[in-house]
Parts: structure tokens; sequence; C-alpha cells
């Protein structure tokens, strides 16, 4: 992942529209595997305590479901909004976005959910880019984030649980100290895996692997 400077959420905020708002968000392909229901059942619950919260979901749907079932997947998800009248506290951002305008949602943002359903999920390059952008994290308890958020690194709830998803968020924006204390935690685990880091740290690998084996002499016949 890119170094991400985690500054500019204000400015950010107004920029993109959404300022004085607290602001969550989920970024990725959209698709049922990603849980976001849980996420906006939640969101009565939040917006109860949090009245300017917003829930962003920014990304196009996964090309391979929009080839089998289209859209039919967001309409459900635009249907529950509607039904739990969060239009005002719930919005869609189904456009490709290039990495920059990723990681400015990132920054503008004040908690970062993911809410996956794959216990088994190893990896998660939106969880990584929440980390290194040094985000209040609530993740539910796939294999990637127990690792990663370990150590008071962030938040972790059980799958399709939107009443811990509720209170998780909740619990950060009540808590601007711990808010903070996570963001900080976050940032210090996640700028290690920041290329600039990594590249140097392979560098460092292969200079000490020629060292350790050192060019034969070539004789000359």
């Amino acid at each position: 992942m890119p170094e991400i400077n985690p500054r500019g959420r204000r400015r950010l905020k107004k920029e993109l529209g959404i300022d004085r708002r607290a602001v969550i968000t989920t970024f990725g392909l959209v698709d049922p595997r990603k849980g976001l229901e849980h996420v906006i059942e939640a969101m009565p619950a939040i917006v109860a305590r949090h009245p300017t919260a917003m829930y962003l979901i920014v990304g196009q749907t996964h090309p391979q479901l929009l080839r089998i079932a289209g859209e039919a997947y967001r309409n459900q998800l635009v249907e529950r909004v509607e039904r739990l009248d969060m239009a005002g506290h719930v919005a869609f951002v189904n456009e490709y976005l290039t990495q920059r305008q990723i990681v400015d949602y990132l920054l503008a943002s004040d908690v970062y959910v993911t809410p996956y359903l794959d216990p088994d999920q190893i990896t998660s390059g939106t969880l990584a880019y929440a980390l290194g952008a040094g985000k209040a994290i609530v993740s539910t308890r796939y294999l990637h984030a127990v690792e990663a958020l370990a150590d008071d690194r962030g938040v972790l709830v059980d799958f399709a649980s939107s009443e811990q998803v509720a209170e998780a968020v909740n619990g950060i924006l009540d808590d601007p100290a711990r808010k903070q204390r996570l963001e900080q935690r976050a940032y210090a685990y996640g700028r290690e895996a920041a290329w600039p880091r990594v590249g140097q740290r392979v560098v460092d690998l292969m200079r000490d692997l020629v060292g350790a084996h050192p060019r034969p002499k070539v004789g000359i016949a």
C-alpha cells in the first residue's frame, strides 16, 4: 500500500461535501460477502446517539456479481436503507475510484468498518489501507483482522451482529481520547506495511544475502 500521511480530515470532509458529519466508511467491491447490511442495520442506533453520523459505502459492485445478478444486492441494500428511514445517513459512492480518491475518503473518515462474513479470510487490502491511514477500526473477527487489530489497534465484533457494530462505533465516537489512541496504534502498525518501508526491508535483505555469498573469483586461463 502507499505511504499515507494521516492528516486533512476536516478539509477533505468539506471537499467531499460531508463536513460536520461523523463519517463511517467501508470501501471496496460491493458483494454479499462484505456484510454491509449489518452496518446499515446498526445505523439507527448510531444515529440515535450521534445524529450527524453518516455511513459511506464506497465502491462499485463486484464485476462477477454484476454479470451474474446485476445490481440485485445493491438494490437490497438501498431498500434496507429506505425501510430504516436512513436515507440521510447512508450514502453509496458507486464509482470507480483512483487510489488517491480512495485515500481521501479514508482520511475523511472517523471510523472504518469491515463487517466481512468469512471467518477464514486471511487478508484484506481495505483493512491494510485503513491501518495505514490511521483509522479507528471496527471489524468482524476474520483471521486478518484478529491479528492486525490485536493489542488495542481496533475493535472486534461478532459476525452478522448489527448490535455489536452499533455498540463499537458508538463507543469510539463517544470517547475522543480512545478514538485518538486507536488511530495512533493503527497508524504505528499499518505504516510498516507501506511500500517505502517494505521496499527498504527487501533491499536490506538482498544486501545481506549478497554479502553472505560473495562473488567467486574467476581465474584467467
